[in-house]
Parts: C-alpha cells; sequence; structure tokens
C-alpha cells in the first residue's frame, strides 16, 4: 500500500481509484491512518489494528471533507489509544 506524508492539499488533489476499486494512501504521519479514495472520488478516514485475537480490522473514521487531515489525525490516535487498552476504537 502507498503511503506518504499527507497534505491538507494533497489530499484534496488526490485522483480517482481505477474503476470498480478503492484506493487507500496512509498517512507516514500517523500510524495506521489511510485516506480511502472511490473511483468517483468519495474520500474517506479510517484507520487500520490489530484486535486483541490478531485479527485485522479497520474502523472508519468518517468523510472528507466532513473530517478535515487533522481532526482525523487526532481521532485516529484516540481510536489507537482505545486499542492499546483493550477497547474497541470506537468506545
Amino acid at each position: 500500500m502507498p503511503s506518504k506524508q499527507l497534505t491538507v492539499a494533497g489530499v484534496e488533489r488526490e485522483s480517482a481509484a481505477r474503476p470498480g476499486k478503492r484506493k487507500e494512501i496512509f498517512d507516514t504521519v500517523q500510524k495506521g491512518l489511510a485516506l480511502r479514495v472511490t473511483e468517483k472520488r468519495a474520500k474517506s478516514w479510517a484507520i487500520y489494528y490489530y484486535d486483541p485475537t490478531g485479527k485485522h480490522r479497520r474502523y472508519t473514521i468518517g468523510r472528507y471533507p466532513d473530517i478535515a487531515l487533522e481532526t482525523a489525525r487526532a481521532r485516529a490516535e484516540e481510536a489507537q489509544r482505545a486499542v492499546r487498552e483493550g477497547l474497541a476504537p470506537d468506545h
């Protein structure tokens, strides 16, 4: 999966995914945070984490631009803190 330091301008410019696909760009600033982009350029924020049983999970934070980059990073940190404490990310 591609990763880079996400910026406000970069998120805004991010191109659409190929037809029938969804692409994810991971943020190098906030580990686990990803910008998900559809073929129609709809964008959303998600984090990826491992639950207590070791299963890989995804938690959707919300849609862009409703949730700005800095807010998404803060919510990702809160969700990951909850996971480290053994809670669900949407506690």
